[in-house]
């Protein structure tokens, strides 16, 4: 086995030479990862300003699993060939995007891939919920550059499998920089390779940049929204880095709260990115032959099934276990009171029959029918109440045009009046007859 360099310490005079060998051979490499024509296209179309929808539609209807979850996960029922145009306005264009490239770009990665999709598809997830916070456009290519900014490392491990391998456990277990320990020992790091993937597809700068510098840290002559892109690729991939407890370099603070990142948001966002790794998982896949041959598209089924909707996931998820922990509390409770309410119902029928039992004694010598009995009275007493009161008098109504009163009684002095009331009440023992 090949001794593995644990950095690059002084670099020799033809270091320089050395990487042009490099990225001359990785770019002439037979295996290097093919995009199909066709994803070239769909990704070409869902950058324009204007999304064709019934021709994205009509797309993605080719894929019948993939259209079943698209529609299931948007809640929208059946409704004929409107189905998938009506699911996209449902989830939005944000989502919609992030859903269609994530099926695309998935295949790219094999079995022995599959840490890789996972933290790139975690990233991606994060960034697109970061442009709804930080209001950025939703049409940046920010996205689905997430999902590909590591695509160097699949490249990296088809031209030099074991020895690739090697470097990754290596920096994994010494704790170092993944991308130190290889320009060290290959001469060229994966963010490198990431940006030959680009522009061997003839991607366009917007992408082709942020990959190539997701783990530059020195300072970069690019355009401001170019810049500001880089730096929330590497924010992103930090934050997801240190959810995963796995080394990486920290970006820039001041470029950071340049472009309006906030050192009060990072705890915000170490938690979303912890709770988003524990609900999103591609780890269970199993290969069923040569790990190297395998991608994520032969268990098609299964891996799509793990795709999500990207904005508003995490606070789903909190809602759910929310729910979960309030109804496991409701369970517990309800059980404790169950066995309180079987008490209280033993000694409730205790005290009924107690109460029974004492009813029907004749040790006090009187019957129960005949306490508190009142009888019918066959009689009745006429009185009368008479009340004397005082109310104004008035000749007639008047208004006050003037003020613009509502209409009232002008009293002229009071008049005295007597009310006389006769009622009848049952005959009482002690009342006198008349």
């Amino acid at each position: 086995m090949d001794e593995i360099k644990p950095n690059a310490g002084n670099e020799s005079s033809d270091i320089s030479f050395e990487k042009r060998q490099i990225i001359r051979s990785l770019s002439n490499f037979e295996d290097f990862p093919a995009l199909n024509p066709r994803t070239a296209r769909i990704i070409s179309m869902l950058r324009e300003k204007f999304i064709n929808i019934p021709k994205l539609a009509m797309i993605m209807e080719r894929n019948k699993t993939f259209r079943d979850h698209f529609v299931k996960l948007s809640g929208v029922p059946e409704m004929g060939e409107d189905t998938v145009k009506e699911a996209m306005r449902a989830l939005g264009l944000l989502n919609t995007k992030h859903l269609i490239c994530s099926f695309l770009i998935m295949p790219l990665y094999t079995f022995n891939d599959r840490e890789e999709w996972e933290h790139v598809y975690t990233t991606s997830i994060l960034i697109c919920n970061m442009l709804k916070h930080y209001r950025l456009p939703e049409t940046s290519a920010l996205p689905l550059t997430a999902l590909l900014h590591d695509i160097g490392i699949p490249l990296l491990r088809r031209f030099t499998p074991h020895r690739y391998d090697q470097i990754k456990r290596y920096a994994r277990e010494s704790r170092q920089l993944l991308e130190e320990v290889e320009e060290a020992n290959l001469n060229i790091s994966h963010a490198v390779a990431g940006g030959i993937c680009a522009r061997k597809w003839s991607l366009t700068d917007d992408i082709f940049v942020p990959i190539s510098y997701h783990h530059s840290h020195e300072e970069l002559d690019e355009p401001e929204e170019m810049l500001r892109d880089i730096y929330l690729l590497q924010y992103a991939d930090w934050l997801d880095h240190q959810a995963r407890n796995l080394p990486c370099l920290r970006p820039d603070n001041k470029q950071l709260i340049k472009f309006g990142f906030q050192d009060s948001d990072e705890a915000y966002w170490l938690d979303y990115q912890k709770l988003l790794l524990d609900s999103v998982s591609f780890s269970s896949f199993e290969s069923g032959g040569d790990p190297d041959s395998f991608s994520l598209r032969n268990t098609f089924n299964e891996a799509v099934g793990h795709l999500v909707v990207p904005l508003g996931f995490v606070e789903k998820v909190r809602r759910e276990k929310a729910q979960h922990q309030f109804e496991e509390e409701q369970r517990q409770l309800s059980e404790s009171r169950g066995s309180t309410l079987d008490l209280g119902r033993i000694i409730k029928e205790k005290l009924l029959r107690k109460k029974e039992s004492s009813a029907t004694s004749t040790n006090t010598g009187i019957a129960p029918g005949e306490i508190n009995i009142i009888p019918p009275a066959n009689t009745y007493t006429a009185e009368t109440q008479t009340q004397v009161f005082s109310r104004p008098r008035s000749d007639k109504p008047s208004f006050n045009f003037e003020e613009n009163k509502p209409l009232r009684l002008r009293s002229n002095g009071k008049v005295l009046e007597t009310a006389t009331r006769v009622f009848k009440r049952p005959t009482l023992n002690g009342d006198k007859k008349d």
